[in-house]
């Protein structure tokens, strides 16, 4: 037993746990300890990558040619997170869409209307 605590002090210091606390504390608490770091290590690496990730898509869409750039959302990668926030830009590019859709159909009647008008002098 002594052997196998010997072995897991350094993971233990390593994963920031002290040694007052290492030697304090049972067996399976130095497990549950080094768990969760390691469960929170994973996930730092996970946000690291995020991270990594849409700082090269931002910068390849800004030196992209195209024309109709689409840049990344918080809730592309964070969907649980930024829920309610997804919900109001939906609603905002829906309004926008319709919105653009109105001046597309004035400016056709407007048309509509003036070579008509042409047509009758």
């Amino acid at each position: 037993m002594s052997d196998y605590l010997s072995e897991l002090y350094p993971e233990a210091l390593d994963a920031g746990i002290s040694h007052e606390v290492f030697w304090d504390s049972s067996l399976r608490e130095i497990h549950d300890m080094l768990e969760s770091f390691l469960r929170r290590r994973k996930q730092k690496l996970k946000d690291d990558f995020i991270i990594a990730e849409v700082t090269a898509l931002n910068i390849l869409i800004r030196i992209s040619p195209k024309k109709n750039k689409k840049y990344p959302k918080p809730w592309d990668y964070y969907e649980c997170l930024f829920s309610e926030e997804k919900k109001i830009y939906e609603e905002e590019e829906e309004q926008q869409a319709f919105e653009e859709y109105k001046e597309q159909r004035r400016r056709y009647v407007e048309e509509y209307n003036r070579r008509r008008q042409q047509g009758k002098s």
